[in-house]
């Protein structure tokens, strides 16, 4: 008898008000002491100018982001918990982000990024964004620089 491995599926889909105490626990593994509120995770999913997309590993969230924007868009966060990083995981979610902007019509995409992030740096590189300016003490705990980049999407 051979013993076969199961795959766990993965999924993307809209974040619902349902999934905010999921999102809760997620954006505490991933950014600590700078995690987004209970509060403010429920404004931005109930925001209709925002649109956060989580990425599920059979019933577990593993993953999300999410664009916030009319003509001109902010990728607003993207977190992949830290022992699923390096599985492409990010890239299939910002991709999906990146879709979702064209569809709505944006013109651009903008985002911050801790200018440390080396790893993040390269992968929105990669997928077209380029640096445009270095914001000083954007981010807190450690303070570090941000790295504002874009990607345009209009013709």
């Amino acid at each position: 008898m051979s013993r076969g491995i199961s795959r766990v599926e993965r999924e993307i889909r809209p974040l619902i008000r349902g999934d905010v105490n999921s999102l809760l626990r997620l954006e505490r593994q991933i950014f600590d002491a700078d995690a987004w509120s209970k509060e403010l995770l429920a404004d931005e999913i109930d925001s209709p100018w925002a649109t956060y997309l989580g990425v599920f590993e059979g019933e577990s969230l593993i993953a999300y982001g999410g664009i916030k924007g009319d003509l001109e868009g902010d990728i607003m966060t993207i977190g992949v918990l830290p022992d699923k990083r390096g599985a492409g995981t990010g890239r299939w979610l910002l991709r999906a982000l990146i879709a979702m902007a064209r569809t709505r019509g944006m013109n651009a995409l903008f985002l911050e990024v801790r200018a440390s992030n080396e790893v993040a740096r390269k992968l929105y590189g990669s997928e077209g964004f380029e640096e445009l300016a270095r914001i000083p003490s954007y981010y807190r705990h450690p303070t570090e620089d941000a790295v504002t980049m874009r990607l345009r999407l209009g013709t």
